[in-house]
C-alpha cells in the first residue's frame, strides 16, 4: 500500500484549523484503506525529525530576522511569532547542603528500588528499617522509530 504523502500541503494561512482540516483527511483517507497507518507514522517521524534538524540549522538566522520585526507586527501566513529568552536556571549544584540532599534521594530510590524487587519484606541492612513497597506508574505506550 503506497502512502500519498502529497496529502499533507501545507496552507498559505497557518493556524489551528487547517491542521484539523488535515487530521481530518487523513483520519478519512486510513478509514478507507488509501493510507496504511503504520506507513504514514513512519514517513510522519521522518518528516518531523528532518523538519526540526533543518529548524536548528535555520533558528539562528530566524532570530536575526524577527528581530527586524517591529515588536507589534510579528504576523506572518496567519502566525504570529517572537523570540523568547530562555528560562531561568539556578545551578543548584554549587550548593554543598543541596548536592548531599540530592545524594540522600538517590540513595532512597536504590533502597526504594531494592524493596520493589525483593519478593519478601525489605529491610534495609544499614538502618535495620523496613522499606515499603511503592507503586508502580507506567508511561504512555509509543512507537519506537529508529533510522
Amino acid at each position: 500500500m503506497s502512502t500519498n504523502i502529497n496529502t499533507f500541503q501545507i496552507p498559505t494561512e497557518l493556524s489551528k484549523s487547517a491542521i484539523h482540516k488535515n487530521v481530518e483527511l487523513v483520519l478519512r483517507e486510513i478509514e478507507d484503506g488509501q493510507i496504511s497507518a503504520l506507513e504514514l507514522s513512519l514517513k510522519l517521524k521522518w518528516i518531523i525529525e528532518n523538519a526540526q534538524t533543518i529548524f536548528d540549522v535555520i533558528k539562528p538566522n530566524a532570530v536575526i530576522e524577527i528581530e527586524r520585526y517591529n515588536k507589534f507586527e510579528r504576523k506572518m501566513m496567519g502566525a504570529k511569532f517572537d523570540v523568547v529568552q530562555g528560562r531561568r536556571m539556578p545551578q543548584f549544584k554549587q550548593d554543598s547542603h543541596w548536592h548531599g540532599l540530592n545524594e540522600a534521594l538517590k540513595e532512597r530510590e536504590k533502597t526504594l528500588n531494592a524493596a520493589l524487587i525483593s519478593k519478601d519484606e525489605y529491610t534495609d541492612p544499614n538502618t535495620g528499617e523496613v522499606v515499603p513497597k511503592v507503586e508502580i506508574n507506567y508511561g504512555s505506550s509509543y512507537i519506537k522509530i529508529e533510522f
